[in-house]
């Protein structure tokens, strides 16, 4: 039925409908006292017919007149028995209106289903009568216009259904036989789907910032080191050892590679790049995997540049659906952290009137083929149930929590171990003999910023809350009473962006530091390599001349405090690598360095006592100073002028010792 057809229909019923009520009224009674209650009823009832029905409705009134007219008729008769009875008398001309308008609307509803429930009876006993079922399909002979329309419609459906079903089968048989042509190459029930992060590299952030917030967006390349970075993913994720070959899903950076895309000359975030994911991820290297976004960056951004959602770097200016079809355009299949559908629905409507539906819905599919095919992989259809007894058995068992806990102490790295004040018999310090007394300060930290830069106040921590072993020895509370003092420190940490700064007339960029001690930027960029966010009125980040102190500067205070109150008694640091350091501070200082990536402390116990004899290399280099620091570029790997200490170690990449010195360098 086309749309003409259906308003002439419509017209037709509402019509009949206004025209059977006044005559049913006219015969019924005069219009008196009451004749605004008999048109608002009429008005109600015609209304809700036309916006419930319009099409439908109003042509079933049409075709079913003897139905409807009994219907109407016994409405109107029970109308005006209710205005002769004055049930509403007393009220003013308005009110009988209204009370009329508001009465028709379940008048009409309730005598329009009588009279529909009496058709489908009648309709019912002749389909009966007829004898003519055949499985489930009820069929029937009728030279009825309206029943032969109704059987067209049924037999259009069941066709439809069949085609869909085909389609469905068709695909479904087409991803079991790539599932099983996959299968042969080692993919199975105890496979497991990969997901490499970030393409095309996340280490090249300007200034080291952290690309989860708007003053960190930009990745920069001042040497054109572009390729370089791309090599972890080419050269190793696609092509496993493995018969699996080449990792399931990637996941793009945050970040936006500023100056890379030379195509469109256009600086968006990664998942907006169509070079980035399009030309080269799936086209140059045919990663024919999940290419997932980061977390949150369809989202709408923030108002301020430090707030944490404000990712959706260089389309703020889309809307939601427009951002998403951006990206599944370019080759995008799922959207990291959005549990929303609306977004998706609304691209592919906006994606439609672009592309076509055709293209839309291949386009679609292929990314719903991607993710199906992991889950063939690992034979969640066959079998999407776990045994739990079963997976108490694998999930925290003895034998993988010990391989665990082994590769925590394999990548501890013994950075120094001075023979100064070692034990007769030992080339150093460490290990340390069992049964000392252990003196162990508690770390203090200034007020700081939490991952959601939430505001977090100063506070005093333990480093072993539970207390030291007695295994190891014994603790005591003063370096006096000590036979050893154990320092736990963490990297300098700090804030590289100031609201207060940006208040005082700065652009709100500090310097991060890696040392403890205040820092002042005195060789960094006068100009920034990239800039420009539509919340500043300006493109130049530099911090060139401004001062940053670290959160945690009384750990080195900790350190320095200890030697002095130690004596000739030995002082071991244990520090906790988040980042790079500068060890000129403190290196001096100390008998024995022991450096972690956040290991349980009984892992560093473990190898500060003796019962692991440490292997650990260090996996980046540890800068001179922080001029090295800003010399250095971001895009360039082992560029840095490293930190040489007191027993004339070089504290490089590859780097570390064990008891007995100085490891068998790597080539690098």
């Amino acid at each position: 039925m086309d749309t003409k057809e259906s308003v002439g229909k419509a017209a037709k019923g509402l019509g009949s409908l206004v025209l059977i009520l006044l005559l049913m009224k006219g015969f019924t009674f005069s219009f008196r006292s009451n004749w605004l209650l008999t048109i608002g009823i009429i008005v109600g009832g015609t209304l809700f017919l036309y916006f419930v029905g319009l099409q439908c409705i109003a042509g079933y009134l049409w075709k079913r007149k003897l139905v409807t007219i009994g219907a109407i008729f016994i409405g109107c008769f029970f109308v005006s028995t209710v205005s002769e009875n004055q049930v509403v008398s007393g009220l003013n001309t308005v009110a009988y209106f209204l009370a009329g308008f508001v009465l028709g609307i379940p008048i009409a509803w309730f005598f329009l289903s009588a009279g529909r429930i009496a058709f489908r009876i009648m309709r019912h006993e002749r389909l009966v009568n007829s004898g003519s079922y055949t499985g489930s399909t009820v069929s029937y002979n009728s030279n009825n216009k309206w029943d032969q329309e109704r059987a067209e419609r049924e037999r259009q459906e069941r066709e439809a259904d069949q085609r869909a079903k085909a389609r469905y089968d068709a695909r479904t048989n087409q991803l079991k036989a790539e599932y099983d042509a996959r299968t042969a190459d080692g993919w199975g029930k105890d496979s497991v789907n990969t997901m490499v992060k970030h393409w095309p590299g996340g280490g090249t952030g300007e200034a080291g910032r952290d690309a989860h917030y708007a003053f960190g967006q930009f990745a920069v390349y001042p040497t054109g080191n572009f390729e370089e970075h791309l090599k972890p993913f080419t050269e190793a994720a696609f092509h496993l050892d493995g018969p699996t070959d080449c990792a399931s899903a990637v996941m793009p950076y945050y970040t936006v590679s500023y100056g890379v895309d030379k195509k469109n000359d256009k600086n968006v975030g990664n998942s907006y790049s169509e070079y980035l994911i399009k030309d080269l991820l799936r086209g140059k290297y045919e990663f024919k995997g999940i290419v997932c976004t980061d977390w949150g960056i369809t989202q709408d951004p923030e108002k301020t540049i430090e707030g944490f959602g404000s990712r959706c770097y260089g389309v703020q200016d889309m809307t939601e659906a427009e951002r998403c079809l951006l990206a599944i355009t370019n080759g995008v299949d799922q959207f990291g952290g959005n549990s929303e559908s609306g977004p998706i629905v609304e691209a592919y409507k906006i994606g439609c009137e672009k592309y076509g539906e055709k293209a839309m819905r291949e386009r679609m599919e292929l990314s719903a083929k991607r993710l199906l095919i992991n889950i063939f992989h690992c034979g969640l259809f066959e079998d999407p149930y776990l045994d739990p007894e079963e997976s108490a058995k694998i999930v925290g068992c003895e034998e993988f929590c010990r391989h665990g806990y082994e590769a925590q102490k394999k990548s501890i790295v013994l950075l120094k171990n001075s023979a100064k004040r070692a034990p007769e018999g030992q080339k150093g310090v460490l290990p340390l003999k069992k049964g000392l007394k252990v003196y162990i300060p508690e770390r203090k930290i200034g007020p700081s910023k939490a991952f959601f830069r939430i505001d977090l106040p100063a506070k005093t921590e333990d480093p072993l809350p539970d207390g030291l072993p007695s295994k190891y020895g014994t603790r005591v509370a003063s370096p006096e009473e000590a036979d050893v003092a154990l320092v736990f420190i963490e990297s300098p940490a700090c804030n590289p962006y100031s609201t207060e700064d940006l208040a005082n007339g700065g652009n709100g960029y500090l310097p991060i530091t890696l040392q403890y001690r205040p820092y002042t930027a005195k060789k960094a960029r006068e100009v920034s390599i990239a800039g420009g966010d539509f919340r500043e009125n300006f493109t130049n980040r530099s911090y060139l001349g401004k001062t940053n102190t670290a959160y945690n500067e009384a750990d080195l205070d900790n350190i320095l405090e200890c030697r002095r109150a130690m004596g000739d008694k030995p002082v071991i640091v244990c520090a906790t690598v988040n980042n790079p350091m500068v060890m000129h501070e403190f290196e001096a200082e100390a008998d024995a360095i022991v450096a972690e990536f956040g290991v349980s402390r009984a892992a560093v116990l473990d190898v500060v006592f003796g019962d692991y004899n440490p292997t650990g290399r260090l996996p980046i280099q540890m800068p001179k100073d922080m001029d090295a620091v800003e010399e250095q570029s971001e895009d360039r790997a082992l560029d840095m002028e490293t930190y040489i200490d007191s027993e004339g170690h070089n504290y490089d990449y590859g780097y570390g010792m064990n008891y007995e010195g100085v490891l068998p360098a790597w080539k690098k």
